[in-house]
């Protein structure tokens, strides 16, 4: 049995975004020479979040909406009258690290014959709520 880890690194867009990582994790598995075995992905740092979802399309915003539902500007002082408590609202950054934990930090999934083993529209998608910044994954393989 052999076990190999890379750290790839993802630069996400400004504030809530997505992005589909599929292609270079398959890159990886790939190039490993792996034919049998499982493929770990875990996220080192906070605020980011990892799912699988079908192929991004016009669909997936409903991911995003999630995520954006949980992130507010902060309260000014002197708030109007019969506006949200502030107690009431999440600040950005807190907000992206609840959507971590309501998502998933690590994915685990099957490799056969040399690449992952997928279903034909599924994506490995790194879900970023406070971007725009370079993520870390690591990439484990466990195997032969």
């Amino acid at each position: 049995m052999r076990i190999e880890t890379v750290r790839l690194h993802f630069t996400t867009d400004e504030g809530a975004s997505l992005a589909d990582i599929t292609a270079d994790v398959n890159a990886f598995v790939r190039n490993s020479g792996f034919r049998h075995g499982l493929c770990i992905l875990t996220l080192p740092g906070g605020g980011c979040c990892l799912t699988l979802t079908p192929d991004l399309d016009d669909g997936v915003d409903d991911l995003l909406r999630i995520v954006r539902s949980y992130l507010s500007a902060p309260a000014p002082h002197g708030e109007a009258e019969g506006a949200v408590p502030a107690r009431d609202r999440v600040d950005v950054d807190e907000g992206g690290y609840i959507s971590a934990g309501v998502l998933a930090d690590c994915l685990s999934m099957s490799v056969r014959d040399g690449q992952l083993s997928l279903g034909s529209w599924d994506a490995i998608v790194l879900l970023d709520a406070l971007g725009p910044v370079q993520r870390p994954v690591d990439v484990t393989l466990i195997g032969a």
